[in-house]
């Protein structure tokens, strides 16, 4: 790329004015406004540039689309409206790269000339072939031009290995004769031009991938509580659906190829999150093995959570995917590929438009999915596992009930329960809804012992609970049963929770007598009511 000058030449009255003073003031303006479409704008196919050709048993003509291109050094491409080649010369060019990273086309011979004053660490032999448009005259061309179907090109060898580029080509001819006794037009014009040109596909390197998609995952439910019949077979139950939730799970944490591991995101995305992905799959398979016969529901309802989670950055990164390729630095700066003649949804070697500020991405959409994809590792990494919820839910010392709301909704429209660990780290407040950038609004179960949140406690003592869509109590599990049942009514009495709690015993048989239950029943009943 060439050098932008940082310097510019101001003139004064009575000043004699040199080339060099004109020439520094053009190239200071030229450099600003390459610069002004490759930084502010982006660089490659904008638009149009798609290519096709005609033949009957060999590649005959070449077309190529009126569209625009800017190539990575700003110069732009336009060619005409549906402009075709018939004529074609074989010729060597040189893709070099210089020590400094940048990446120069060179046609061979020229190269070959100049290479031991150029700081060159490698060079790849492109063995192209030069197209001509149909208004060209043979003759007007350098020796060896021929007609493009001489090269014996079929069209399923165009189709399947040949490839189309554009290059902006720059050429200084001097003007040094006074014409008819005009000497103003002395001096140096530099033409830009584009210059078009065949080539194998397999002697460009891959420049744009697109990653597969993921599937979602579903999450399994408990089922058949109410046949469980006692503890052990609601545990059972529960265990049931946790193992099912482990095997649908596993696949996201893997390292190898399930068509579903998250590595696929964490690859596009910075150290961090791979060293949280890394550390991912290592907590999960403590929290697979973790659940025993005692196996809690809320090890199912974590299972639900991280289904959540990941189907939101599934959804998220799928279209993301698909919009936005993932593009090799190996791209040429004066050179735009329009592509292969075999036209498909993401052409490997096309020149894509990547777009400006951040070359290699949109920033923002970047940033979110890096966000949903820390809240899947969060959520992970910070679990509490089945040995330790007791002793986790006592930090509190108290059942509470935060706000939620019921369905599949996202995951981040409800308060972050106590089977997380926030208090070690803040990963899970951070990255809990990634559409409120302030964790200080989401409520959480424990943010009665965090000073800086304590604020969020107040919101629930004085909150409309009638207009909630729906309030999860949390803390219960471990304790006694009795000591459940005085802290729930205590919220319902003291905090106003418009509930009603009915004591239900999983090891419940049923009555003995039917007349003496319906009596009892109907007591009750009429004691609800009135109350």
């Amino acid at each position: 790329m060439e050098p932008r000058p940082n310097s510019f030449p101001v003139y004064v009255s009575g000043q004699y004015l040199t080339s060099e003073n004109l020439n520094a003031t053009q190239d200071f303006l030229w450099q600003e406004e390459k610069a002004t479409r490759y930084l502010l704008s982006g660089n490659g196919i904008v638009q149009g540039l798609n290519i096709s050709f005609a033949d009957n048993t060999s590649l005959k003509q070449v077309n190529i689309s009126a569209g625009d291109a800017c190539t990575i050094d700003g110069y732009i491409i336009q060619p005409a409206t549906d402009e075709i080649f018939d004529k074609g010369l074989a010729i060597d060019l040189s893709w070099i790269t210089l020590n400094d990273g940048s990446q120069q086309l060179m046609e061979k011979t020229q190269f070959d000339k100049v290479k031991d004053t150029l700081d060159v660490t490698s060079e790849i032999v492109l063995n192209a072939i030069e197209i001509f448009g149909t208004q060209t005259n043979i003759s007007d061309l350098p020796v060896g031009t021929t007609a493009l179907d001489a090269f014996a090109i079929t069209a399923s060898q165009a189709t399947t290995n040949y490839l189309t580029f554009a290059w902006v080509f720059s050429k200084d001819e001097e003007n040094d004769n006074c014409v008819q006794g005009d000497c103003n037009t002395k001096g140096v014009l530099r033409n830009y031009t584009t210059r078009y040109f065949i080539v194998q596909n397999q002697q460009f390197p891959v420049s744009n991938t697109v990653s597969p998609q993921i599937s979602f995952c579903n999450a399994a439910r408990i089922k058949n509580l109410a046949n469980s019949g006692s503890a052990s077979g609601f545990y059972t139950a529960s265990l049931t659906a946790f193992n099912n939730n482990i095997a649908e799970l596993t696949p996201y944490f893997s390292a190898s190829n399930t068509g579903k591991q998250l590595s696929i995101i964490s690859n596009l995305l910075d150290a961090a999150a791979q060293s949280a992905f890394t550390n991912a799959i290592a907590k999960f398979s403590q929290i697979s093995q973790s659940a025993n016969t005692n196996c809690q529901q809320y090890n199912s309802a974590f299972a639900s959570d991280i289904s959540k989670a990941i189907n939101e950055l599934v959804e998220f990164y799928n279209v993301y995917a698909n919009k936005y390729p993932t593009y090799s630095t190996s791209r040429i700066e004066s050179v735009i590929i329009l592509g292969g003649f075999a036209q498909s949804t993401v052409d490997s070697r096309r020149y894509y438009f990547i777009p400006a500020t951040e070359q290699k991405i949109y920033t923002y959409d970047k940033s979110r999915l890096k966000q949903l994809f820390m809240r899947v590792t969060a959520l992970v990494n910070n679990f509490v596992l089945q040995s330790n919820f007791k002793t986790q839910a006592n930090e509190v010392g108290k059942i509470i009930a935060t706000p939620t709301v019921i369905g599949d909704n996202n995951l981040a429209n409800r308060a972050i329960p106590y089977y997380y660990d926030v208090l070690a780290n803040n990963d899970v407040l951070d990255t809990w809804n990634p559409d409120i950038p302030n964790p200080q609004n989401v409520f959480c179960y424990y943010d009665s012992i965090i000073p800086s949140r304590s604020n969020l406690v107040a919101k629930l003592a004085i909150a409309d609970w009638t207009n909630e869509n729906f309030f999860r109590i949390e803390g219960h599990v471990g304790l006694a049963k009795q000591d459940a049942i005085s802290a729930i009514t205590s919220l319902i009495v003291n905090d106003g929770l418009p509930i009603q709690l009915l004591d239900c015993d999983v090891d419940y048989k049923g009555p003995i007598i039917w007349t003496t239950w319906y009596k009892k029943f109907s007591n009750f009943l009429i004691d609800s009511l009135v109350h």
